[in-house]
């Protein structure tokens, strides 16, 4: 039955009841039906209601909405060009919000959308791309966006367009050749020497490619092993070490590769998840709230949602939640404001978004203010909050104590409330 009625649709309840056994629970999906088909979701999380962006390929738009109370509210709708592929958002000029860069691989172009203090975006800047762009990531250090990367596999290049003073891109972008078939990529300063390296999937090749950025430009760092036929990449802190690790979606196999990052910036297998049929981009992100990053993946090829519960150590638990279709595309962002990530899913096959509320009952015995999730609330705590301060990180990680998606003053006051705490001992 349909409860809300908004400018693109409806948004039907479907109840209460939790959609999956163990641990991890959540809510039956509450749907919302938009105009157009959803690419891909992202969570724009800058202002105090809940915000996301739908890319919709088909129909050559993005639009932002606020989920307020559980009903979508459209705030704008913005002409995309013709058949938008895929995204990323980053805070090019300073101003404390995030910018949208679009990529739109039949015309071989991209365009640039600042984002305007009322939750909009100016009028795009266009730029040229060489043909058959796929991925597209931000690349940053030390808290700041350095240069937008694009991956063209059917060249095995990568086009950096890099940061200029004034926050703009250059309108030419340098070219890295990082060889195979990069379908997509991911960038962080892996082995923190305050400069962004890059990693690629290389499809054909079941392995990912490894760069590290320097002040002369990038070198190439190795490979590490992956599933059968890679198609996304995904980035966070799954060791609770302040380091940022990857996860791939391995196509064929079914199967998400964990690779835990060594601290140089060099990588080894720390789990090999069985997901399910054709998992599509991972989230990683604290759902329960314990300190440890959890991992969440659409299956794409199956009418589920698979969640894997972080048990440290490189142990995580599956938990399937079904759907009534197949998915697209997943986020995770605290909608209700209890703290705990919700998730938000788009349909592959219509134009349905699905809200299932997170019920997960947070770990008894856990510590208020404990980051890395050793039991302890200390000094290592606040440097890795420090490290972070200002920055947008999956939500409940990296210091992300309230679980708003962003490393705050609210989060250094959790922590300074229990520093000194340990678990058991309140």
């Amino acid at each position: 039955m349909c409860v809300f009625a908004t400018a693109l649709g409806s948004l039907c309840a479907l109840g209460e009841l939790a959609r999956a056994e163990g641990g991890l629970r959540f809510s039956e999906p509450e749907i919302s039906v938009l105009e157009h088909n959803t690419l891909r979701l992202f969570d724009l999380g800058e202002q105090a209601d809940a915000r996301i962006l739908s890319l919709h390929r088909e129909a050559n738009r993005i639009t932002t909405n606020a989920i307020v109370a559980m009903s979508l509210l459209t705030q704008s709708i913005v002409a995309a060009g013709a058949l938008p592929s895929n995204a990323t958002l980053a805070d090019l000029n300073g101003d404390g919000t995030r910018d949208l860069f679009v990529i739109n691989p039949s015309q071989n172009k991209a365009r640039l959308y600042v984002g305007t203090a009322g939750g909009g975006f100016a009028p795009p800047v266009l730029f040229d791309l060489p043909a058959g762009a796929s991925g597209v990531a931000a690349l940053h250090a030390n808290q700041v966006t350095r240069a937008i990367g694009v991956s063209h596999p059917s060249t095995g290049k990568v086009s950096i367009f890099q940061r200029l003073p004034d926050g703009s891109l250059q309108a030419t972008p340098t070219t890295l050749t990082v060889g195979g078939t990069p379908l997509d990529l991911v960038a962080a300063d892996f082995n923190a020497n305050g400069h962004p390296d890059i990693i690629t999937i290389d499809h054909f090749a079941n392995t990912v490619r490894i760069w590290h950025g320097g002040p002369s430009g990038y070198t190439f760092a190795g490979t590490a092993p992956v599933g059968s036929r890679p198609t996304t990449i995904s980035i966070g802190d799954l060791t609770s070490n302040g380091r940022p690790d990857v996860v791939t979606s391995d196509s064929n196999s079914g199967s998400l590769t964990v690779l835990q990052n060594s601290g140089s910036g060099t990588f080894t297998t720390l789990a090999t998840l069985g997901a399910g049929v054709q998992p599509g981009r991972a989230v990683i992100v604290d759902l329960d709230q314990d300190g440890r990053a959890d991992i969440a993946v659409p299956l794409t090829g199956e009418n589920a949602i698979a969640v894997f519960r972080n048990e440290g150590n490189g142990v995580f638990t599956r938990t399937v939640v079904p759907l009534e279709w197949r998915p697209q595309s997943l986020i995770a962002i605290d909608i209700d404001d209890d703290g705990l990530p919700d998730l938000v899913v788009s349909a592959r096959d219509n134009a349905e978004i699905a809200i299932l509320r997170n019920l997960t009952e947070p770990p008894t015995g856990i510590c208020p203010g404990d980051v890395n999730g050793d039991l302890y609330v200390n000094l290592t705590d606040f440097i890795i909050m420090a490290s972070h301060f200002g920055t947008n990180v999956s939500p409940g990680t990296n210091g992300d104590l309230n679980g708003d998606g962003v490393v705050d003053l609210a989060d250094f006051i959790i922590l300074a409330a229990n520093f000194g705490n340990v678990c058991g001992e309140f």
